[in-house]
C-alpha cells in the first residue's frame, strides 16, 4: 500500500468560537473546506464534541483538552461543548488539494 501526502490549502475564513456548557456550537464552514483544525485556548477549559450530528454533554464526546488540538472532517455535523465554563474554539478552515 502506498501513502500519499498532501499539503493543505488554507481558506480565508478563521473563526473563533465562545464555546459554554449550557448549548451546543457548531461551526460556519466558508465554502470549499474539507477539514478544519481546531485548537482550545489554554486559559479556559477543555471541550467534548461528535462529528455526527449528536449532542455531546460536559462528560460525553470526544475531548479536546486545553492546550490541545483536533483535526475535524465532517464539518456540517460538528456540535461542540465546554466540559466547564466558556472556552474559546480557534478554528481554521483548510481544503486538501
Amino acid at each position: 500500500m502506498q501513502v500519499e501526502t498532501r499539503t493543505p490549502i488554507i481558506l480565508a475564513g478563521n473563526q473563533t468560537i465562545s464555546v459554554g456548557t449550557g448549548a451546543d456550537s457548531t461551526l460556519t464552514v466558508p465554502g470549499g473546506a474539507t477539514h478544519a483544525l481546531l485548537t482550545v485556548d489554554t486559559g479556559g477549559g477543555n471541550i467534548r464534541y461528535w462529528e455526527d450530528g449528536s449532542s455531546p454533554s460536559t462528560t460525553a464526546g470526544l475531548l479536546v483538552t486545553a492546550g490541545g488540538a483536533a483535526e475535524l472532517t465532517n464539518l456540517a455535523n460538528v456540535k461542540m461543548r465546554a466540559t466547564t465554563g466558556t472556552v474559546a474554539v480557534n478554528v481554521s478552515y483548510r481544503k486538501y488539494g
